[in-house]
């Protein structure tokens, strides 16, 4: 992070190259499809434009409310536990997995991108032989409104991942995970 803060430090002595290092950041920092996402660096450019002088109020209020959106779950922090509920009706909680690994997996049934993760998840080797040693637990979250969809491709999930869904949707309304694009992995241990 400190290299990040010394270029912005240079960059701001102007408005037009701040921004444009602050643009650039985004796209190869925060994109959700950059191989270079990283939330831990993004957070020092974020800091950096809401520290700036370049920028009023209004212009900071995005970068604030995505700063408090990617500090949720940081590395080396403990991740912020939620309810989920099984097609049982059954209600459960992340922090009563007590497995030594845990894949929140966030998606949506109805995803392409989703269905190529779970079969990518399904055929890995190295998950397969944690699993089947008790050491890693996947709990697959629907984190929609819409459960006729997830009732529909319940199925798709294996039966040995857990497979819940976000009543009332609170882990994207409280912000407690970052879900700006789908699907989302954590890897937890």
């Amino acid at each position: 992070q400190e290299p990040i803060c010394k270029l912005m430090q240079r960059a701001s002595a102007s408005k037009p190259m701040f921004d444009y290092f602050v643009s650039l950041s985004e796209k190869v920092l925060h994109d959700p499809n950059s191989p270079y996402r990283s939330d831990e660096l993004y957070i020092a450019v974020l800091e950096a434009e809401i520290a700036s002088s370049h920028y009023d109020k209004y212009e900071k209020m995005a970068p604030e409310y995505t700063l408090r959106i990617v500090s949720q779950n940081r590395l080396g922090h403990k991740a912020n536990d939620f309810d989920y509920y099984t097609k049982s009706g059954r209600s459960s909680n992340l922090y009563s997995l007590k497995n030594d690994f845990v894949i929140i997996y966030i998606n949506n049934p109805g995803c392409t991108m989703c269905r190529e993760v779970t079969e990518a998840l399904k055929q890995s080797q190295i998950i397969s032989t944690l699993q089947s040693r008790g050491q890693l637990k996947i709990l697959a979250i629907y984190p929609d409104e819409n459960l006729d969809d997830w009732h529909k491709h319940y199925a798709d999930i294996p039966s040995q991942w857990i497979n819940g869904y976000d009543k009332g949707c609170l882990i994207g309304r409280e912000m407690l995970y970052n879900i700006n694009a789908i699907p989302a992995l954590y890897l937890l241990d």
